[in-house]
Protein backbone atom coordinates (compact mmCIF):
# COMPACT_ATOMS: atom_id res chain seq x y z
CA UNK A 1 0.00 0.00 0.00
CA UNK A 2 1.17 3.50 -0.98
CA UNK A 3 0.40 6.35 1.53
CA UNK A 4 1.46 10.53 1.37
CA UNK A 5 2.13 12.85 4.09
CA UNK A 6 -0.73 14.33 5.27
CA UNK A 7 0.49 16.57 8.39
CA UNK A 8 3.79 16.92 9.83
CA UNK A 9 3.54 14.15 12.18
CA UNK A 10 4.59 11.78 9.55
CA UNK A 11 4.17 8.61 11.34
CA UNK A 12 0.72 9.14 12.67
CA UNK A 13 -0.93 10.73 9.15
CA UNK A 14 0.83 9.04 6.44
CA UNK A 15 -2.63 7.81 3.89
CA UNK A 16 -3.41 5.33 1.68
CA UNK A 17 -3.02 6.42 -2.12
CA UNK A 18 -6.17 5.66 -3.67
CA UNK A 19 -4.99 2.87 -6.62
CA UNK A 20 -5.88 3.99 -10.31
CA UNK A 21 -7.13 1.31 -12.52
CA UNK A 22 -4.02 2.14 -15.30
CA UNK A 23 -0.95 1.85 -12.74
CA UNK A 24 0.85 -1.57 -13.46
CA UNK A 25 1.61 -3.51 -10.33
CA UNK A 26 5.37 -1.85 -11.05
CA UNK A 27 3.34 1.67 -10.08
CA UNK A 28 1.66 0.44 -7.80
CA UNK A 29 4.51 -0.56 -5.58
CA UNK A 30 5.91 2.66 -5.83
CA UNK A 31 8.49 1.14 -8.65
CA UNK A 32 9.39 -1.05 -6.21
CA UNK A 33 9.73 0.40 -3.24
CA UNK A 34 7.20 -1.00 -1.44
CA UNK A 35 9.10 -4.17 -1.05
CA UNK A 36 11.74 -2.45 0.98
CA UNK A 37 14.97 -2.57 1.13
CA UNK A 38 18.36 -4.03 3.20
CA UNK A 39 20.99 -1.37 4.42
CA UNK A 40 24.08 -3.37 3.93
CA UNK A 41 27.93 -2.71 5.10
CA UNK A 42 30.30 -4.18 2.40
CA UNK A 43 27.23 -5.80 0.97
CA UNK A 44 26.31 -7.75 4.36
CA UNK A 45 23.00 -6.85 5.40
CA UNK A 46 22.71 -5.00 8.63
CA UNK A 47 19.33 -3.36 9.15
CA UNK A 48 15.70 -4.68 7.11
CA UNK A 49 14.51 -0.99 6.01
CA UNK A 50 10.64 -0.93 5.30
CA UNK A 51 9.15 1.74 3.14
CA UNK A 52 6.26 3.57 4.71
CA UNK A 53 5.65 6.19 2.14
CA UNK A 54 6.34 9.64 0.68
CA UNK A 55 7.03 12.77 2.49
CA UNK A 56 4.80 14.94 -0.03
CA UNK A 57 6.13 18.20 1.81
CA UNK A 58 10.01 17.39 1.08
CA UNK A 59 9.58 16.53 -3.04
CA UNK A 60 11.39 13.04 -3.54
CA UNK A 61 11.83 12.17 -0.18
CA UNK A 62 10.43 8.62 0.55
CA UNK A 63 10.05 7.69 4.21
CA UNK A 64 11.57 4.25 5.86
CA UNK A 65 11.72 2.68 8.93
CA UNK A 66 14.73 1.00 9.82
CA UNK A 67 14.97 -1.95 12.22
CA UNK A 68 18.94 -2.98 12.49
CA UNK A 69 19.66 -6.55 13.09
CA UNK A 70 23.39 -6.79 13.24
CA UNK A 71 25.80 -5.03 15.62
CA UNK A 72 27.61 -3.61 13.25
CA UNK A 73 24.90 -1.45 12.27
CA UNK A 74 25.91 0.70 15.30
CA UNK A 75 28.86 1.81 13.34
CA UNK A 76 27.06 4.00 11.57
CA UNK A 77 23.60 4.30 12.96
CA UNK A 78 21.32 7.24 11.96
CA UNK A 79 24.33 9.42 10.65
CA UNK A 80 23.72 10.52 6.80
CA UNK A 81 27.51 11.36 6.62
CA UNK A 82 28.22 7.44 7.54
CA UNK A 83 25.96 6.50 4.91
CA UNK A 84 27.63 8.44 2.04
CA UNK A 85 30.18 5.51 2.26
CA UNK A 86 31.20 3.62 -0.64
CA UNK A 87 30.85 0.48 1.17
CA UNK A 88 26.89 1.55 2.27
CA UNK A 89 24.33 0.38 -0.16
CA UNK A 90 20.60 -0.60 0.22
CA UNK A 91 20.21 -4.29 -1.42
CA UNK A 92 16.31 -4.47 -2.80
CA UNK A 93 14.54 -7.12 -1.20
CA UNK A 94 12.28 -7.83 -4.37
CA UNK A 95 15.65 -9.00 -6.29
CA UNK A 96 18.15 -10.62 -4.20
CA UNK A 97 21.84 -8.86 -5.06
CA UNK A 98 20.52 -5.66 -6.66
CA UNK A 99 22.59 -2.81 -5.33
CA UNK A 100 21.79 0.97 -5.04
CA UNK A 101 24.66 3.23 -3.47
CA UNK A 102 23.70 6.65 -5.53
CA UNK A 103 20.99 7.75 -2.00
CA UNK A 104 21.10 10.55 0.86
CA UNK A 105 19.68 9.37 3.93
CA UNK A 106 17.98 11.94 6.41
CA UNK A 107 17.11 10.97 10.27
CA UNK A 108 13.61 12.00 11.30
CA UNK A 109 13.65 10.50 14.90
CA UNK A 110 14.08 7.28 16.43
CA UNK A 111 14.08 4.67 13.58
CA UNK A 112 12.65 6.82 11.09
CA UNK A 113 14.70 8.17 7.89
CA UNK A 114 13.63 9.90 4.56
CA UNK A 115 15.99 8.21 1.64
CA UNK A 116 16.26 10.93 -1.71
CA UNK A 117 17.99 9.08 -4.97
CA UNK A 118 17.96 6.06 -6.89
CA UNK A 119 15.99 4.59 -4.47
CA UNK A 120 14.00 2.03 -6.98
CA UNK A 121 14.23 -1.00 -9.15
CA UNK A 122 14.45 0.03 -12.87
CA UNK A 123 11.46 -0.81 -14.85
CA UNK A 124 13.13 -3.46 -16.86
CA UNK A 125 14.13 -5.37 -14.35
CA UNK A 126 10.94 -5.75 -12.27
Amino acid sequence: MFFIKKDKNIHKNLIPIAKHPDFTIYNRSNYGRFFGWWLCINKERVADINYLGIDMELQFWCVYKVFPFDPRFNSIEYNPDLWCSDSISLESRYIEGYYIYDFVMSHIKENLIRIRGKDFIPEDMF
